[in-house]
């Protein structure tokens, strides 16, 4: 049971990351976020965080260092096993870096619930702080048809272009559902109109206007290139 949503594409570092940034942020997202006394984890070995000069944060927030499969071991500083520290989104984190130190990606995991809100919390807590610069774009694609746009992140700034994501638990954009695919020249243009007129207006018209676009390359047989368009990262709503 749950909701899988898949992504493609990489937000992109204005440097690599440093190897003692590099590191906690790979051991972050494989590691089980729980509610933890901060006085008790304080006292365990977590040298990871450590080297990344970070406290224990809030309720834990920033350890590390629990032993067994995925740091998923009941040690004295657990407070609750199914609960994570206040300021976290979820109970798992799916974004990491990739081998070049270069690109906050996806890590390939099902059921990565509240990505957006995530992500929003690696660039506060993690990037901007440590002077780091987050930009590019990736599109998400959930279960639901309907539940797919891109995530945006321009100068450290997330936003969503598109429909909102239903995994993310925000309020989901209503959309007619699109016409047949492929269209006659006259449905096409109609569809594009209407795309345009999108009350929502600005970025949402656009994403709207471009998912049409690539649905009837598709139904062409150029799905090959459609891919290629949407995980570019020159791809951007501003």
């Amino acid at each position: 049971m749950g909701y899988t949503t898949e992504f493609a594409g990489k937000f992109n570092l204005d440097k690599p990351l440093a190897p003692e940034h590099f590191s906690y942020l790979r051991k972050f997202n494989d590691t089980r976020r729980m509610k933890r006394s901060e006085i008790v984890a304080d006292r365990l070995q977590d040298p990871i965080r450590i080297m990344a000069r970070l406290p224990v944060g809030e309720e834990g927030e920033f350890f590390v260092g629990a032993g067994g499969m995925a740091g998923q071991d009941r040690d004295e500083s657990v407070v609750d096993y199914n609960r994570p520290p206040k300021t976290q989104p979820g109970l798992w984190c799916g974004w990491t870096v990739n081998d070049h130190a270069n690109a906050i990606i996806w890590d390939g995991t099902e059921k990565f619930y509240n990505y957006v809100e995530w992500l929003k919390y690696i660039v506060e807590k993690f990037l901007k702080p440590w002077g780091y610069v987050l930009y590019g774009n990736m599109r998400w694609q959930g279960e639901d048809m309907s539940d797919t746009g891109y995530i945006v992140v321009k100068d450290n700034e997330v936003s969503t272009a598109g429909l909102l994501p239903l995994a993310a638990k925000e309020p989901s954009v209503q959309i007619a559902a699109p016409p047949a695919i492929p269209l006659t020249p006259e449905e096409f243009a109609k569809a594009m109109e209407a795309a345009s007129n999108n009350r929502q207006g600005g970025e949402d018209a656009h994403f709207q206007m471009d998912k049409l676009l690539c649905d009837q390359l598709e139904a062409l047989g150029y799905k090959a290139g459609v891919e290629v368009f949407r995980g570019s990262d020159s791809i951007w709503y501003a």
